[in-house]
């Protein structure tokens, strides 16, 4: 359809009430005006981008969960679907993971339910595998109200409708290879979810067309698990013998993502490359706190043992004296660990968390050689007796050297500067 300019263009348009004085309103009118300002916050949250806001953390519920009846809990926060719609939970909820009993449920009840999309295939635990979260908006109506004797009326007196949000589960198809691989499970699947290895597919046609699609959470949007009105909390692995073995959040879940007004070049400099970037190293640093609250010997893993992929910067506890800790050879592995251990500054971390986006996940089996570094302040206060955890650093080979000379620790004449032995 051929326009001329400054024609008006409504199709699409938000259609409000007109209001003047005399007019006879009808319950179809104000709804009108109802639904007009549903779309304009719908555009609004559309163009401020998906993902989760704040808060929304999963955990299992260690007072309420068992390996046969698994619980977790959410915690308060905000989310925006990609659909525009703005999701809010404001207290903690404990969901039950396995389809429960209705007795109890009073079917006389005057209020009504729905989704405010139309149900997705959903599923409660019924079986051993991997299991992605997802919150959609949900409401309610709450009281009646007094109607006049017009016709039809008495059908639809509800008071009021509260919009909430509901939860439910969604299974993805994930290859038998991984499941069989328990120890690195977690990570291997983060990997898929990611969409890691997509990163490196662009470079063998730069100028040609970028995948638009990708990742765990897209694949289930277009199998119809999910839909755009479906924001992914957090992802968990469930079998009959352990339970709940591991709650996964940012292998799934992103903070608030622009769509961004480019999508030639969005694998470059995108909003999504930099939130998958940053939910990279929050996941490798999640699932490394997960070990350490275990109680495990860290100091006898192996990298190799646990992950398939890091993320370009991490962070390590450090095994020093009775302090649990990773060992750094046994970690790295002889054929990663670099030839000095150098030194950095505090105010160099920053700088380097937020140059992460730009550099490629670490791939494990390519053993490349990477460069480690402790923080000066941290080793200082170790060595002053501090209660801190002492830290080493580890960079991917892309990212430049950031060593720091320091008179009496670090000195240009051996290597690049001299190494600390711990």
């Amino acid at each position: 359809m051929i326009k001329a300019l400054q024609d008006p263009i409504v199709d699409d348009g938000i259609s409000f009430t007109s209001y003047f004085n005399g007019r006879l309103l009808s319950g179809e009118d104000l709804a009108r005006d109802q639904q007009g300002n549903r779309e304009a916050r719908r555009r609004l949250g559309q163009a401020i981008g998906e993902g989760v806001a704040f808060g929304l953390e999963m955990f299992e519920s260690p007072a309420e969960s068992s390996k046969l009846a698994p619980v977790v809990t959410v915690q308060p926060g905000v989310a925006v679907t990609r659909d525009g719609q703005v999701l809010s939970l404001g207290r903690s909820v404990d969901l039950r993971l396995v389809r429960g009993s209705t007795a109890g449920v009073d079917a006389t009840a005057t209020t009504i339910f729905g989704a405010c999309t139309p149900a997705q295939p959903g599923v409660f635990v019924v079986g051993e595998g991997v299991y992605v979260l997802v919150m959609s908006c949900a409401k309610t109506g709450q009281g009646r109200a007094p109607v006049s004797g017009l016709t039809g009326s008495a059908t639809c007196n509800v008071r009021s409708v509260v919009e909430g949000v509901q939860f439910r589960l969604v299974q993805p198809v994930v290859s038998p290879e991984l499941l069989v691989d328990l120890p690195r499970l977690r990570n291997r699947v983060a990997g898929v979810a990611l969409g890691v290895t997509t990163r490196f597919e662009p470079y063998r046609n730069p100028l040609g067309a970028a995948t638009a699609s990708y990742g765990l959470v897209d694949a289930l949007r277009a199998d119809g698990a999910m839909t755009d009105g479906d924001v992914a909390i957090g992802l968990l692995h469930w079998t009959a013998s352990q339970g709940i073995t591991f709650v996964d959040l940012w292998s799934v879940r992103r903070r608030v993502t622009t769509r961004g007004g480019d999508t030639d070049w969005a694998w470059l400099y995108g909003d999504r490359v930099r939130a998958e970037s940053e939910a990279l190293f929050l996941q490798f640093q999640e699932q490394i706190a997960d070990m350490a609250a275990s109680g495990e010997d860290l100091s006898v893993i192996a990298a190799t043992d646990r992950f398939a992929y890091l993320p370009p910067f991490g962070m390590l506890p450090l095994q020093l004296g009775s302090r649990s800790g990773f060992d750094i050879p046994r970690f790295f592995g002889t054929d990663m660990l670099p030839a000095d251990i150098a030194y950095t500054d505090g105010a160099m971390l920053r700088p380097l968390a937020g140059e992460i986006f730009a550099h490629d996940p670490i791939s494990l089996s390519e053993r490349p050689r990477l460069q480690l570094y402790f923080i000066f302040e941290n080793l200082q206060a170790v060595d002053g007796g501090e209660s801190v955890i002492p830290v080493v650093i580890f960079t991917s080979p892309s990212i430049p050297y950031r060593g720091v000379a320091r008179y009496g620790f670090a000195r240009w004449n051996q290597s690049r500067f001299a190494p600390r032995v711990i």
